[in-house]
C-alpha cells in the first residue's frame, strides 16, 4: 500500500511539472 502510495504522488508531480512546463513555453511562443 505504500508503495502505491508514493508511486501515485510521483505521478501527479510529474504531471504537475509537465503542465507548468506546457505553459512556460506557450508564453515564450507568444512573446517570440
Amino acid at each position: 500500500m505504500t508503495i502505491a502510495a508514493s508511486t501515485e504522488t510521483d505521478e501527479h508531480s510529474q504531471a504537475s511539472v509537465g503542465n507548468a512546463g506546457g505553459q512556460r513555453r506557450r508564453a515564450t511562443l507568444g512573446n517570440g
